[in-house]
């Protein structure tokens, strides 16, 4: 039991099976399956999501508040072991992982990749470091770019599973947790926007740990605030329309590039989409209605297959036939993308999900 800030006791909510959250998940992917078709055209957006890239802030957020949901609900009953913490996220991430760069190594290869610098990304998408070579200077391989965010999020884990651990004795106190988490996020804001005024290069901020990790520190608050019943669900409703419609705009009309994300636009991003996920997360609401579609939960349940090939198989298609049209090639590379993820998902994710598919 909690108090709400009106003072009235409300009963905590456990995060049960959510299937409008795979639908989340689904809309986050497609986002950023139609920005990188500029890939297939020279760069241009003149046929592509500028701002889909942003479905990867989604999905950030949702797995901060999904695992910090786990953590608290582990961590209030008493039930937490680091150990099983730590074999459950890497159950859950290496194999499809794995797989991957097995199947990818020897097609870089055969394109010409060098086999020291793909050994060595290899390792360090295993190790979840990848997105530390940014800082020293070193651009990977382009059909692994996309890896960051699998290495961010991993590190974040034990980040949030350690200042977890630690806060255990406090975590009754609702808003002094929310009040860090924000001091957290805002913390994470000044530092980047500092930087992005210091020349660092934006390509660099976008994919480190310290300069992105207020996406989680929201998405943790998030779960907090959900679990503990924190805002009254008519004001979550209203605050998911605003949330919405700003990522929306975001999505269609920011790019990557933009000066703005980096002086505290990322944040408000961040923010938006943490609203969205608790609305999401929260049965009645129309945020979850509008996403609780069987094709796009089918795609979300993939998202993670998804997001590892789409990539590479948008850029070998691109390799193979480098004078196809647009019109022949999008549909071609993303439907090829839905099978191979179709396929990993089935073989290799499904097998690993099973035991633990409420706690994802």
């Amino acid at each position: 039991m909690d108090l709400s800030p009106g003072g009235t006791a409300t009963a905590e909510r456990d995060l049960e099976p959510t299937p409008a959250l795979d639908g989340l998940r689904g809309v986050a992917i497609l986002a950023v399956l139609a920005t990188h078709l500029a890939f297939l055209d020279d760069g241009s957006y003149r046929f592509a999501l500028r701002g889909g890239y942003l479905g990867v802030d989604v999905f950030i957020v949702l797995s901060a508040f999904l695992i910090g949901s786990v953590l608290l609900r582990s961590l209030e009953s008493g039930s937490f072991s680091t150990g099983s913490f730590a074999w459950r996220r890497l159950r859950r991430l290496w194999p499809a992982l794995g797989v991957f760069l097995v199947v990818e190594t020897p097609v870089a290869l055969a394109f010409g990749e060098a086999l020291r610098t793909q050994l060595v990304q290899v390792g360090m998408a295993m190790s979840f470091t990848f997105n530390w070579q940014w800082t020293f200077g070193d651009v990977p391989p382009f059909a692994l770019v996309h890896l960051w965010s699998l290495s961010v999020e991993a590190q974040f884990y034990v980040v949030m599973a350690v200042g977890l651990v630690l806060a255990r004795r406090h975590l009754h106190r609702t808003g002094v947790v929310l009040g860090a988490l924000v001091a957290g996020a805002l913390l994470v804001a000044v530092w980047r926007a500092w930087l992005t005024g210091r020349g660092v290069p934006l390509g660099e901020l976008y994919v480190r740990t310290d300069t992105r990790a207020d996406s989680m520190f929201l998405g943790l608050a998030a779960a907090v605030a959900w679990r503990r019943r924190w805002f009254d669900t008519r004001v979550l409703r209203i605050a998911a329309v605003v949330a919405v419609v700003f990522l929306a705009v975001c999505f269609i009309a920011v790019p990557v590039t933009s000066v703005w994300l980096y002086r505290g636009g990322f944040t408000l991003v961040a923010l938006a989409a943490a609203t969205t996920v608790a609305a999401v997360a929260t049965a009645g609401t129309w945020a979850s209605g509008a996403v609780d579609r069987g094709w796009l939960r089918w795609v979300g349940a993939r998202s993670y297959s998804l997001y590892l090939w789409h990539l590479p198989v948008y850029i070998w298609c691109v390799e193979l036939v480098p004078d196809a049209p647009l019109a022949a090639t999008a549909p071609v590379v993303v439907v090829l993308s839905l099978l191979v993820a179709a396929v990993s998902f089935r073989l290799v994710e499904a097998p690993s999900l099973a035991p633990w598919r409420r706690a994802e």
